[in-house]
């Protein structure tokens, strides 16, 4: 590697809101680089969500469909609105390479990169285990990312018999929780301890919490997902009612930012008068990572790859995978699983007898032993994650002073905003066409789509400064 000037490297590690996942593969990879001398690192967090899950939310076979079937590019003609900031990001950090950790993202941040030709290279880190599908990987090499980064095996086989990546250009990340989810245990010492801390911070929150009761963490995972749970929150108020022995139990259920799902579950229990089930907000990842270690089991209604890595990291478990969305989420359900790290019930029945009847110690035990084993394993893989994010990579001449020839771009920015939603149906049914005629009938490398973008307003303040 050649750094010019003896200067920096400078990373940006860019991601968005679309489920804990994404940001959780982003930081942990962030959290590598923050004390090398070597880098510059900054972290860029999309101003937009992408949330998907009220669409999919009860079509779980419809996402999957989706997921497996519609190209990528058909899919980012939605998201076009990500360019605004994504441009903003990188003419601030004139960055020598950017880590995504979101495919749309990835994509725009690419396209970007191509029109302007910025002299940056464009890292991918897929946050989710088993095969890529075309919705989440390019199929026109236009917009790909010069390397990816993935969290096993089965992920980098796959890209290379498939998209014919080079395999020196795919890097098996040993996916890490935060350091608030893996220092609970230096922290707390044990449950007991974590349990009585915990008591202290829901006291705050005016809910008494017993620390004689097993604890039931219930999550969702990305996004809205969580408010599949109403009907069975209701299902075990029900069970409590004829069945004394569950009042014996107590629920913690994190609602997240989902103001709605929370005041929805608190009528609920004020209605029934439940004093053993607890609805919390937004809570910072210092609480959750206590919340976690100091639950004895977790039920799921979506398994996403942050939430899982921070409960195995927080000896939440095993885990009882009860629902989950389809797509992507059906690889990370198989490798939990595979993993000796929890058990899939879809069948409410079977899941309040899990309740019923909890787990036993041998059980506890075998998850334990499970989960050091894989954290073990992914903490020998990320020491060459450094040396290989700065193999092959040429530092390039300064983007500091960079002038462009708007005239000139490879892509078209001129898009008066009165025509914008023709534009954009015109260039969808070109897009798809495109699309699925090169997805199902060639592999060809060349970038045969230019999409036209909405970013005028960002090329229009540019100009002006």
């Amino acid at each position: 590697m050649n750094q010019a000037n003896g200067r920096k490297l400078k990373v940006v590690f860019a991601s968005v809101t679309a489920g804990g996942g994404h940001n959780s593969i982003r930081d942990m990879i962030y959290e590598q680089f923050i004390n090398d001398d070597r880098f510059e690192v900054v972290k860029f967090d999309h101003p937009r969500k992408l949330n998907n899950n009220s669409i999919f939310l009860n079509s779980p076979k419809f996402y999957d469909a989706v997921f497996k079937s519609v190209p990528h590019e058909v899919i980012s003609l939605f998201t076009i609105s990500l360019l605004d900031a994504c441009y903003e990001m990188i003419e601030r950090e004139k960055p020598d390479i950017v880590i995504s950790s979101h495919t749309l993202l990835t994509c725009h941040i690419k396209l970007l990169q191509q029109g302007f030709n910025y002299k940056f290279e464009t890292i991918y880190a897929i946050p989710d285990y088993g095969p890529v599908a075309p919705a989440i990987f390019p199929n026109i090499k236009y917009t790909r990312p010069e390397r990816i980064i993935v969290l096993e095996e089965k992920t980098k086989n796959d890209i290379i018999k498939t998209i014919k990546m080079p395999k020196e250009d795919i890097f098996v990340v040993g996916h890490q929780a935060r350091s608030d989810f893996r220092e609970s245990d230096k922290k707390y010492g044990n449950k007991e301890n974590a349990k009585i801390a915990l008591k202290d911070l829901l006291e705050q929150k005016g809910i008494r919490f017993d620390i004689t009761k097993p604890t039931i963490l219930i999550a969702g995972g990305a996004g809205d997902i969580i408010e599949d749970a109403t009907s069975f929150i209701k299902t075990i108020i029900k069970e409590q009612k004829n069945n004394p022995e569950l009042l014996n139990r107590q629920y913690i259920i994190i609602c997240g930012y989902n103001s709605k799902f929370h005041s929805e579950i608190s009528d609920i229990i004020f209605k029934n008068r439940v004093t053993n089930i607890f609805p919390l907000g937004w809570i910072n990842s210092q609480e959750f990572s206590l919340i976690q270690y100091a639950t004895d089991f977790p039920i799921l209604f979506s398994i996403g790859p942050g939430t899982f890595i921070e409960l195995v990291t927080s000896k939440c478990g095993p885990l009882v995978i009860y629902r989950s969305k389809g797509g992507q989420e059906i690889p990370n359900r198989e490798y939990a699983v595979s993993n000796g790290l929890g058990i899939y019930s879809p069948k409410t029945s079977d899941v309040i007898k899990r309740i019923k009847k909890l787990f036993s110690e041998e059980e506890y035990k075998v998850f334990a032993n499970n989960a050091d084993s894989l954290l073990a394993r992914n903490i020998l893989k990320n020491r060459s994650l450094k040396a290989w994010v700065l193999k092959e990579y040429s530092s390039n001449e300064s983007l500091e002073n960079k002038k462009f020839d708007i005239e000139n771009l490879k892509i078209s920015y001129k898009i008066k905003n009165k025509w914008l939603v023709p534009l954009t149906l015109v260039g969808l049914a070109i897009t798809l066409i495109s699309s699925v005629l090169l997805f199902f009938v060639s592999k060809s490398s060349k970038p045969i789509l230019k999409s036209k973008t909405k970013i005028k307003r960002s090329i229009e303040r540019y100009q002006k400064k």
